[in-house]
Parts: structure tokens; sequence; C-alpha cells
């Protein structure tokens, strides 16, 4: 279970980034 979160966990950081970079990119 708490391997599954941290998958969770490291895909989320992976969107949080990738949103990160299309707001820089619009901006």
């Amino acid at each position: 279970m708490q391997v599954q979160t941290a998958e969770i966990v490291h895909k989320f950081e992976r969107l949080l980034e990738l949103h990160e970079l299309l707001h820089g990119i619009m901006v």
C-alpha cells in the first residue's frame, strides 16, 4: 500500500512539473 502511495505522489509531482512547464511557455 505504501508503494502505491509513493507511485501516486511521484505521478502527481510529474503532473505539477508538466503544468509549470506549460504555464511557463504560455506566459
